[in-house]
């Protein structure tokens, strides 16, 4: 079977990246994303860079398909960066698009919930083994220390000790060969990121109760710590840094999980800013494209607002903590009730084409484009094909197959008018090679 592929100027560009494996941040994936080249984000981890050349790839069109927006969890202030951290995405996005973007504070206790998901799918997946038995032990300390932030008073140091708990546990399955290391790695690291959130948490309100500077500065010290044992691995000492925030002579500050907050942005393909918003414990922003191309997303601690998407570490310190971030498309524009619709209109983009041999001297000719109204389309082929066509369909997908003799192989194009006759790019030819 010979497969030529040629894609437009979005799909080259997105071609160019390539996602780390190296993980921190998980992205919650339904399906394997459109651009088979790129790799799946689904059930893995990710490590998104703090420069345009190391952001991870996300299909935001994966959330028009399936009607749920793409959630990622993340953390700002790593052991890396501290607060001076960025994180960084990139998206393809089709002209008159608009993403949408919502950023809030993720607390200690649902970041220990999320362990709890996680560490359950483990045991439902190996029922009835030794791993299951020792992962539901740890499970059940975890639980635990969600009971001590489900107190009338939230017990920080007590949760954060049961996390410490946990990770001995989990360490125990790895070192007797029943959890995988990275797996458990993991896990553990996924314990320490909640108690560095309950101990941020509690420094942050102790800071607003007004305790002294040098007890601040003594458990930002600890926090510091802790990140450092982190980053080599030494989770349960990480933990038991932690704690020592909570165990340092600071006033208490009572519930502020919810402190902090971050700055989103938006840039071109260059890194020049195109759009931003920043705020407290929920942040939202809506960015339209005016023309077709990748764009990149930041996510940064209150206060780091000015940083260079092309540098590391070029901004100002933020305020710190775990987020959890939502991302969809809206694929086109809605211009509202008795609106000449056409005044708001784009020029539909065909993102993709392809061949297909089948065999027996049939061809499947496949592609996508993007418009506000796919459905309404219809393909009109050049080139050999000249005069067939194929009507869109409603996801913006379209397929012809038919029969070509040998002497009719050569050059094919395709190319469609939307119903305010503005005209689509022409598609690049897809050459279809002789037997």
């Amino acid at each position: 079977m010979k497969i030529t592929n040629l894609y437009n100027a979005l799909w080259l560009g997105l071609q160019r990246h390539r996602v780390s494996r190296n993980a921190r941040n998980s992205v919650r994936r339904r399906r394997q994303s459109r651009f088979e080249s790129i790799e799946s984000l689904e059930d893995r981890t990710l490590l998104s860079g703090d420069t345009l050349t190391t952001a991870a790839y996300i299909d935001v069109y994966d959330s028009v398909e399936q009607n749920q927006a793409v959630e990622i969890n993340g953390e700002i202030g790593d052991e890396i960066h501290g607060n001076l951290d960025v994180d960084l995405f990139f998206v393809g996005l089709a002209a008159g698009h608009t993403l949408n973007l919502d950023a809030s504070v993720e607390t200690g206790k649902e970041v220990t919930e999320r362990l709890v998901v996680s560490l359950q799918s483990i045991i439902d997946a190996n029922s009835g083994t030794k791993l299951a038995g020792a992962i539901e032990d740890a499970k059940g300390i975890v639980e635990d220390a969600l009971d001590e932030l489900n107190e009338s008073t939230a017990d920080h140091k007590g949760a954060i000790g049961k996390l410490k708990g946990a990770v001995s546990d989990l360490q125990g399955a790895v070192d007797s060969g029943l959890l995988d290391t990275e797996q458990g790695a993991e896990l553990m690291n996924s314990a320490a990121g909640a108690a560095r959130q309950l101990a941020s948490e509690y420094l942050y309100g102790a800071i607003l109760a007004g305790s002294r500077q040098k007890a601040v500065t003594e458990a930002q010290s600890d926090l510091d710590d802790g990140d450092t044992l982190r980053q080599s691995g030494d989770f349960k000492d990480a933990v038991a840094q932690y704690r020592k925030v909570v165990d340092s002579d600071l006033k208490s500050g009572g519930d502020n999980a919810k402190a902090g907050g971050f700055v989103l942005r938006v840039f071109d393909e260059n890194g020049k800013e195109v759009a931003r918003a920043s705020g407290g414990s929920d942040v939202r922003l809506s960015f339209t494209a005016v023309t077709t191309g990748v764009y990149y997303v930041g996510i940064s601690g209150n206060g780091n607002f000015k940083y260079d998407p092309n540098k590391a570490c070029s901004g100002v310190p933020g305020s710190e903590g775990c987020f959890e971030m939502n991302m969809d498309v809206d694929d086109g524009f809605d211009p509202g009730p008795g609106a000449d619709p056409c005044k708001l209109n784009l020029a539909p983009q065909i993102t993709a084409f392809e061949v297909i041999e089948d065999g027996g001297g049939f061809w499947t000719f496949v592609g996508v484009v993007e418009d506000e109204n796919p459905g309404a389309l219809i393909i009109e082929f050049g080139g050999v094909l000249q005069g067939h066509t194929v009507q869109v369909n409603e996801d913006g997908t379209f397929s012809y197959t038919v029969e070509l003799l040998q002497f009719e192989k050569g050059a094919v194009t395709a190319q469609t008018t939307d119903e305010c006759g503005l005209e689509s790019n022409v598609a690049v030819e897809v050459v279809i090679q002789p037997c």
